[in-house]
């Protein structure tokens, strides 16, 4: 009979003792059980939730200034 809690140790030796196919179906269970919730999370965004990311970055630079500034390096 299989306890509700066991070490890995002892899981590991249960495991030994299934069969090839039970040991493939427990990590197709395992693996659908570990996948479920980062799939339900990788919902595609919408590209308006991306304003203002970063901003921070750009305060106290005026843009046009900033934008000389590159084009001044390209020489």
């Amino acid at each position: 009979m299989l306890r509700l809690r066991m070490t890995r140790t002892e899981i590991e030796l249960y495991l030994d003792s299934l069969s090839h196919a039970d040991q493939l179906e427990l990590l197709r269970l395992l693996t659908e059980r570990l996948q479920a919730p980062a799939l339900a999370k990788k919902q595609p965004g919408k590209l308006s939730e991306l304003a203002g990311l970063g901003a921070e970055i750009w305060e106290g630079i005026d843009p046009a200034e900033y934008v000389r500034g590159e084009r001044a390096s390209w020489d």
